[in-house]
């Protein structure tokens, strides 16, 4: 069994002196807690910065390519503005016409400038220039 001189020894050497005052070794004093807190908080903190330094960056990524995009849209826009293109075929296999007929393409594919007319078959040139055409037709049968 231990005595208590012992015990009282052994107290007294895991002990840190301290201002005259005897301290234990697993007591920490009121400055040492106040640091303890204060670095919590800093790495706390640094943290979050670290976090919506992340989220920055993020967000100026998709700025920047929102921004790209909407440059690609207005030149694309332009272009189309532009353009002028279509392509038709009748929603029939085959079409008889007579003398001065129109043939009306109404079923349409394609339309870029909205220069053709599926119901009346005319296509208007909304812009000056050079237009190609491309039909593809059979004449002569007898039915």
């Amino acid at each position: 069994m231990w005595s208590p001189v012992v015990v009282l020894l052994l107290v007294a050497l895991s002990g840190v002196a301290e201002g005259g005052v005897w301290k234990r070794s697993d007591d920490t004093s009121t400055s040492e807690v106040l640091l303890q807190q204060l670095s919590k908080q800093l790495n706390h903190v640094t943290a979050q910065v670290a976090a919506l330094q992340a989220q920055l960056k993020a967000a100026a990524r998709s700025v920047a390519f929102q921004a790209r995009s909407v440059a690609f849209q207005a030149r694309s826009g332009a272009f189309q503005a532009r353009s002028v293109a279509f392509q038709a075929q009748p929603s029939s296999g085959l079409v008889q016409l007579g003398a001065d007929a129109t043939v009306v393409y109404d079923k349409v594919n394609l339309t870029i400038g909205n220069a053709y007319d599926d119901h009346t078959g005319f296509f208007t040139a909304p812009l000056s220039g050079t237009y190609t055409f491309s039909v593809s037709c059979m004449a002569g049968m007898q039915w």
